[in-house]
């Protein structure tokens, strides 16, 4: 969306490419800082509302998200009573800080995913999910885990990258190597514009869970409410 424009009884939103749609409310739900570097709003959206969106940063807008799948749970076997297997730790030394338990609780995908650190202008992706299992490699070393499991960790079938800052509608900021401070809640990022005929939804708006899918979800039943009651 290039633009987003009132006239008296309707508003016109107009994409990059120069298709409009016009509509009596509209609803955005990018990251404030995306939409206030993106897109154009005339008339002005309300100073509150514009200094709000100026400072929001997108939590994970920075971190870069790799997955790899295995064929079985090295880390948690069935009846497994030895030593303990860590997943769910803080990684240092880079690219990755976090890594969990991917698996789905059927067991159709095993896998684990870290939170990355990752230039985006490195798009080398099986290099980073490389990198990313030789951290936990040197984690369960150091925690005393057999090398034969320890060395298990590379026989991933297969691996997956996401690149969040390379996202159009994620990031919204060149990328600095850090992540985000986590959002706190800012009523003027989830105030309705123009007689509440613009309406803003996405996590950061959110006034309860801020950053999190909770506050996604949340902020889209607040809009949903509101158009609602508009609608009565």
């Amino acid at each position: 969306v290039k633009s987003c424009v009132k006239s008296l009884d309707h508003l016109t939103v107009t994409s990059e490419d120069g298709r409009t749609a016009v509509a009596k409310r509209v609803v955005f739900a990018a990251p404030p800082a995306v939409l206030f570097r993106k897109v154009l709003f005339h008339p002005p959206l309300s100073s509150v509302k514009r200094t709000s969106m100026e400072r929001s940063r997108t939590w994970m807008g920075n971190v870069t998200k790799v997955a790899v799948e295995f064929s079985e749970k090295i880390w948690d076997p069935p009846g497994f009573q030895g030593e303990p297997l860590p997943t769910n730790m803080g990684l240092k030394g880079g690219p990755a800080f976090q890594v969990y338990d991917a698996s789905t609780p059927d067991g159709c995908v095993v896998a684990l995913t870290f939170f990355a650190l990752a230039d985006p202008a490195d798009g080398n992706d099986a290099a980073l999910a490389a990198r990313c299992v030789m951290q936990l490699q040197s984690v369960w070393s150091d925690v005393g885990i057999s090398h034969g499991r320890t060395d298990r960790l590379c026989n991933y079938n297969a691996h997956h990258v996401v690149r969040w800052p390379s996202e159009l509608y994620v990031g919204g900021m060149p990328y600095n190597g850090k992540v985000n401070p986590h959002p706190v809640p800012d009523s003027a990022l989830a105030l309705n514009e123009w007689e509440g005929s613009l309406l803003f939804a996405g996590t950061e708006c959110d006034l309860h869970c801020p950053g999190l899918i909770e506050g996604a979800l949340s902020s889209a039943n607040r809009v949903v409410e509101s158009l609602k009651s508009m609608s009565k």
